[in-house]
């Protein structure tokens, strides 16, 4: 039997190689695609090349096309071959798919099948015939101008793409040193870029740059894996490892591209509804990876099934984030047209590819993968576009500490204004009514009747003292509550003969001492200016909480002021300055004749 099936390859192979067979001629070039001249046939079963080669002469063959989309089938691809130098040089064919599960190759030539090598990611590393990160095989030329090239292709329960070239020896070495220095440039370059978007994160403290970080980490060790660099450097005897580290590498990247895409948009701000959709997005990444690890052997079974769920989970991704780029396009135009601009690079690039898996389009003469052009505008123009931000944030940073000094300025500046404020009060009291008043005491002492008048002086005089020192004194909310001070106030100005009502209600248990503090100081204020300028005979002073703010509202009867005319004087500006330092609002009413109204807002929770 074998004996006819050679005396059979005599008198096809030689028609078949003069008829469309790939010409070596290494005068004009010295490589050459070898998938215009493939010829494939695929078999349910495991057969000898010798049965493959007689079945190719029955079947009804595929020309010139190595991409077969999925496929339960072996696949066997003839490649005739012939040379017009002379000289016993060796060539190169190359399979630049480094994940196809096993692939052997053989010459046919003077009706002697030779085995050139084996090779594939379902064998340890070392078992390759060549050790290189492509499946390799080199031939030559013995005795005949032409040979046959045959190749068995297993990869069953997945897409099959043969890419096929051949190379002179010379012509090989060189584009292996060519592809690993631009590998070597793309990988140092992602690696920069991983470093630098770290560094950012920890000095600005933004999850945005850390998940950008994981993100490019993920990518760059998927393209590394792609690439076969990862069978053979990283894992070379992890069969299982290998087959499944694609995969789990697209899982991870689509997550951290989630939730680098929900920081990026602030879609937690902006739209919280579809925020906890991508959650749950990459919720379902994330069980996918934790199947795999609970369940191998089950996983193994429905792999064909999990590459098509994740590519409709990855499809969902698309569409979720057009959705996102659409809502929230008028909150943040730049920021969606640039990440729109980068993240269209990867998307084309992953259409290609998959199209490429189902036998659509033929990518095999490109220089480099789509992955890797797509990834790299994609990585380009997304790290530009964060330096920038990153640089606007620190010119917004000095610009805030730079208000922050200036606004420091203005308030020791108006501390000061009020301490000089407060020093002319007080030695205006001093002048006006106590060294009036120990005058009056002194002339007092000296008539017939000073046992009368001095006891009533004195009392007013020590009255006076006692009341500009408790002014001056700190508010011991250590030892008494809010509300207990600010009816010790009341209660003082009521002995002074003025009408003051007090109403609280719904305050909180405990108030922050320097908000306290600051109302305090505010209520003491107020009353003071209704003593010595309103002339009032009643003063309504309520205080009370309500949605999340207590609120401090006086009011008085006296004869008001103007406000478009009247000066604001150092006291309402005070009152106004310690509201706002508690992040609070101040407000004043009042008009000639018609009293004043103030109202004192703060907020309880920030304080």
């Amino acid at each position: 039997m074998v004996c006819w099936i050679r005396s059979l390859l005599l008198v096809v192979l030689p028609a078949a190689s003069s008829a469309q067979s790939l010409v070596l001629d290494q005068t004009e070039v010295s490589s050459w695609n070898a998938v215009p001249f493939a010829v494939s046939i695929s078999t349910s079963d495991s057969i000898s090349p010798e049965q493959a080669l007689a079945q190719f002469e029955s079947a009804d063959p595929i020309k010139g096309n190595t991409a077969f989309g999925f496929s339960q089938d072996f696949f066997w691809i003839r490649v005739p071959v012939c040379k017009r130098s002379e000289g016993g040089k060796t060539f190169v064919l190359e399979v630049d798919n480094p994940h196809i599960d096993l692939i052997q190759c053989w010459s046919v030539a003077d009706s002697v099948i030779r085995p050139l090598g084996i090779s594939g990611d379902r064998i340890p590393f070392a078992d390759r015939t060549i050790d290189n990160r492509r499946n390799l095989f080199k031939f030559r030329f013995e005795g005949s101008s032409c040979l046959t090239l045959l190749l068995m292709v297993d990869k069953r329960n997945a897409a099959v793409t043969v890419p096929l070239r051949v190379y002179s020896d010379e012509a090989f070495q060189y584009s292996e040193i060519r592809q690993t220095l631009i590998y070597g440039f793309y990988f140092g370059m992602l690696l920069l870029i991983l470093l630098y978007s770290i560094l950012i994160s920890v000095n600005q403290r933004k999850a945005t740059y850390l998940w950008y970080a994981v993100y490019v980490f993920f990518l760059a060790l998927y393209l590394f894996v792609y690439i076969g660099f990862g069978f053979q450097l990283l894992y070379p005897s992890s069969i299982t490892l290998n087959n499944y580290a694609r995969l789990v590498l697209v899982i991870l990247i689509l997550a951290s591209q989630i939730r680098f895409t929900q920081f990026f948009l602030q879609l937690p701000v902006h739209r919280p509804k579809l925020n906890r959709a991508f959650s749950g997005l990459a919720l379902v990444g994330v069980l996918i990876i934790l199947w795999w690890l609970v369940f191998p052997g089950l996983f193994t079974t429905y792999t064909v099934w999990v590459i098509n769920m994740v590519y409709v989970l990855m499809g969902i991704a698309v569409v979720m984030l057009i959705v996102a780029l659409t809502k929230t396009f008028r909150k943040q135009r730049s920021t969606v047209v640039f990440y729109a601009v980068a993240f269209s690079m990867n998307i084309i690039a992953l259409l290609l590819v998959v199209a490429e898996e189902y036998g659509l389009v033929e990518l095999s003469g490109w220089p480099l993968s789509p992955m890797f052009l797509g990834s790299f505008f994609e990585i380009m123009i997304f790290s530009v576009g964060l330096s920038y931000r990153s640089r606007l944030i620190s010119d917004d940073r000095d610009r805030l500490l730079g208000s922050i000094q200036s606004l420091k300025r203005e308030a020791m500046s108006a501390y000061l204004n009020g301490v000089e404020q407060e020093k002319k009060r007080i030695a205006s009291e001093l002048h006006d009514d106590i060294a009036s008043r120990l005058s009056l005491l002194k002339r007092a002492a000296e008539t017939e009747d000073a046992e009368a008048q001095v006891p009533d002086v004195l009392t007013h005089v020590i009255e006076r003292v006692r009341q500009i020192s408790y002014s001056l004194n700190p508010v011991a909310l250590d030892e008494d509550t809010f509300s207990e001070q600010v009816r010790k106030l009341v209660a003082e100005y009521r002995a002074t003969g003025m009408d003051v009502s007090l109403q609280a209600f719904d305050l909180p248990e405990s108030i922050p001492k320097q908000l306290g503090l600051e109302l305090f100081r505010i209520l003491q204020e107020a009353l003071q200016n209704v003593q010595k300028y309103a002339s009032a005979t009643r003063v309504d002073v309520q205080l009370f909480k309500h949605d999340g703010e207590l609120t401090l509202a006086i009011e008085d009867n006296g004869k008001g002021f103007d406000q478009e005319t009247t000066e604001t004087g150092m006291g309402i500006r005070n009152m106004r300055s310690r509201a706002e330092l508690c992040g609070g609002s101040f407000d004043i009413s009042s008009a000639p004749s018609k009293g004043t109204s103030i109202m004192v807002s703060v907020p309880l929770v920030d304080n």
